[in-house]
């Protein structure tokens, strides 16, 4: 094991945990500087300025660092670094309130904007304003770690029902069909993640007919993949708007092709042409110079025979 190096925190902060469990009896630890678990997950930052001490521990309490042997069975390698930062990735961060503080307040603006963009007011159709969805939110309890789309999705239905808010959503349709034997389990995951206008069972295929909010339509689609194991067959509009980004790229990306190819072309042309028409400028320039020559010798000849032959005049 590599001995422990300390490393300075600031005064008056202590030093927090982070817990990476391998198994249900299993799990290993290191200590870190306060403030430095979001930094470096948000921006990947100097692993050095986050670890206290480069030591893996079993309990990092008590003070007992983990086996060599321990490492590589747990993660395969006994690399103290390359472990911390799977642990910093990976691991349960234990946050002072302040930091729980900032991060429930951030968890809040981020439904309380989604919140503003995808729902209207059910009169006028305008979008809500943000410091009344936040006035809304401070009555309710969210939790940090939760899906932001069905967080916001059950505050708007227990704010309807209490007459907090008077709101509509502003959805997207579109069909999607799968295997029949899978309805009952589709429809409680698309009900829980979107709205069912109605189910059509066809055959051996039922046909859902959703409305969805903006961004939620590749993780609808993500979920039915998984429940049905990718038997899921998408309507023209799903498939449009799923395909649309792609679409555009591809547009995008086959236009500069082509002016690259037409500007080559160009360029071939004028450099064929170029060479004709600058070997005639250049046969053009020759004669022009020598025509202003013999006029220049003209004119001083004539000027000599004047001059010559005149009279003098005193």
């Amino acid at each position: 094991m590599p001995k422990q190096q300390k490393k300075k925190h600031s005064a008056g902060a202590s030093p927090k945990i982070v817990r990476f469990k391998v198994s249900k009896n299993k799990s290993f630890e290191i200590m870190v500087n306060p403030g430095t678990v979001a930094t470096f997950r948000q921006d990947r930052s100097s692993l050095s300025d986050v670890l206290l001490v480069e030591t893996v521990f079993k309990n990092a309490r008590k003070a007992v660092p983990a086996t060599s042997d321990e490492l590589f069975e747990a993660f395969g390698c006994t690399d103290v670094r390359k472990i911390a930062e799977r642990i910093l990735s990976k691991g349960d961060a234990q946050t002072s309130s302040s930091e729980r503080k900032k991060g429930m307040e951030a968890k809040k603006r981020n439904i309380a904007d989604f919140i503003n963009k995808n729902y209207a007011d059910a009169r006028t159709g305008l979008p809500i304003p943000l410091n009344r969805i936040l006035s809304v939110l401070e009555k309710q309890r969210v939790t940090a770690d939760c899906d932001l789309v069905l967080e916001a999705r059950r505050i708007v239905d227990e704010a309807k029902k209490k007459g907090e808010l008077s709101v509509k959503r502003k959805e997207t349709v579109m069909t999607l069909s799968l295997p029949a034997k899978f309805k009952r389990e589709a429809s409680v995951l698309f009900e829980r993640r979107c709205s069912v206008l109605s189910r059509t069972v066809n055959g051996s295929q039922v046909v859902f007919e959703l409305g969805y909010l903006a961004g939620e339509l590749d993780s609808i689609i993500a979920s039915a993949e998984k429940l049905t194991r990718g038997a899921v067959s998408l309507g023209s509009d799903g498939a449009a708007k799923r395909n649309s980004n792609e679409e555009k790229q591809d547009k995008s990306r086959n236009k500069a092709a082509k002016q690259t190819k037409r500007r080559s072309a160009v360029n071939r042309t004028k450099g064929r042409g170029g060479g004709g028409k600058g070997g005639d400028g250049v046969a053009d320039i020759g004669a022009k110079t020598s025509s202003a020559k013999k006029d220049k010798k003209k004119k001083r000849g004539g000027s000599n025979r004047r001059v010559g032959g005149g009279k003098k005049s005193y």
